[in-house]
């Protein structure tokens, strides 16, 4: 089975979420813009690094994750590479022109933080502090 077809089988399906993929049509891709607004070649992972930032989501499907992985626990308690912080459970990762933060605290609010061309400590404060402010989602 590859790591695109044991995610589906074992997470995505059980969540019902759809919008996932290794290779998205191109047209569904979110283009991180070059120099002077030039087009950049997408970021692509595969083979055994593919588990490590390979997968492309809509927005909708990524919210989505974090709200049954971390809100309703719908597979259960999360696995450990979320981190903890008080009440606060959170994940982070880049690519070479990217960066998301994803959190939810213990009384149900969460965050989903995606930036282009952001530096990922800056996505993960605007992460942290959305959540502060209390304009995260409910």
């Amino acid at each position: 089975m590859t790591y695109e077809e044991l995610v589906t089988a074992h997470v995505l399906r059980p969540l019902g979420i759809t919008e996932v993929a290794v290779s998205p049509d191109p047209g569904r891709r979110l283009p991180t813009p070059g120099l002077l607004g030039r087009s950049r070649r997408p970021w692509t992972m595969d083979g055994a690094i593919l588990p490590a930032g390979g997968l492309w989501a809509t927005p909708r499907a990524a919210a989505d994750l974090v709200v049954r992985l971390l809100v309703e626990r719908r597979l259960g308690d999360p696995a450990p590479s979320w981190q903890t912080s008080g009440p606060l459970l959170w994940h982070n990762g880049a690519t070479r022109h990217a960066s998301l933060f994803a959190g939810a605290t213990d009384d149900g609010r969460w965050v989903l933080t995606h930036r282009l061309n952001a530096a990922p400590e800056d996505t993960d404060r605007a992460g942290i502090d959305i959540l502060r402010s209390g304009a995260a989602s409910e």
